[in-house]
């Protein structure tokens, strides 16, 4: 059994005065947001961040990163996906070991986004060529070759400033909305327990853009049939009835009044 040598709270300057012993010893975190985060410290000087749980009436412990390559920060992050995870009745542990048996022929993020446009966007959207755009020329050069389990943050929103770097803010919004439904599939499928996608806010890329859209005249004559004012009343009605169903949906007379 590994000795408990002190509780404290984490801080990266309490890690950095952490010094290797002759045999490993741990340090857990007091803070009641994390119970269960602790870091053990080996003679190697590796300090590894770990979580200890209960699952199942057994107790684990899986590994969450080394420091100081995994920040504090960081390393909370994935604390929180794993309780997550625990309370879903996953154990991370358990995930952690099979992907180890399996690294030989561990399935790469390119695998995992073939399979999930064939089987989940394909079959759900009529135009799914702007999402695998986004796959292709975004996310794939960057998550392409890497295990679904090894990808965080850091590495996500390298491709969300690949499509932000373009100036567009909302392509950018997208990218960070693909990956995450591709870890979402993943999780369905049992191929992974977290979803570091999930945690990304999107206002924190770029702000929500804007609906607003006006008809052209070619549009409006393809909407109406001039030919027939019942026609056209009718098409009246159903556009007045279609906007009471929109929250804040407003219409302007030519001069920029609101009618309605």
């Amino acid at each position: 059994m590994v000795p408990v040598v002190a509780k404290r709270s984490f801080s990266d300057t309490f890690l950095k005065s952490l010094k290797p012993r002759e045999s490993r010893y741990t340090c857990y975190e007091t803070d009641n947001r994390f119970q269960g985060f602790m870091v053990e410290v080996l003679p190697s000087r590796t300090l590894s961040f770990r979580y200890r749980y209960k699952l199942n009436g057994k107790r684990e412990k899986a590994t969450i990163g080394n420091y100081p390559g995994m920040s504090l920060t960081m390393a909370r992050e994935r604390y929180r996906e794993m309780v997550s995870a625990v309370q879903r009745g996953i154990s991370p542990a358990a995930q952690k070991r099979q992907l180890i048996a399996g690294s030989s022929t561990a399935r790469t993020f390119e695998s995992l986004a073939v399979d999930w446009i064939r089987d989940d966007l394909r079959p759900a959207n009529k135009n799914a060529r702007q999402d695998e755009t986004y796959i292709t020329r975004d996310i794939l050069p960057v998550l392409g070759k890497l295990a679904p389990a090894d990808i965080d943050r850091s590495a996500i929103w390298k491709c969300i400033e690949t499509a932000r770097a373009r100036g567009h803010g909302q392509a950018a919004r997208r990218v960070q909305s693909v990956v995450k439904r591709v870890f979402d599939y993943a999780i369905s499928r049992g191929d992974v327990s977290l979803n570091p996608a999930s945690s990304i806010n999107p206002r924190h890329i770029a702000p929500a853009g804007s609906r607003e859209r006006i008809l052209k005249p070619e549009e409006l004559r393809v909407v109406f049939n001039e030919d027939d004012d019942r026609q056209y009343t009718n098409h009246i009605l159903w556009i007045l009835d279609f906007l009471r169903s929109i929250p804040g949906a407003a219409l302007f007379d030519a001069s920029q009044r609101v009618l309605f």
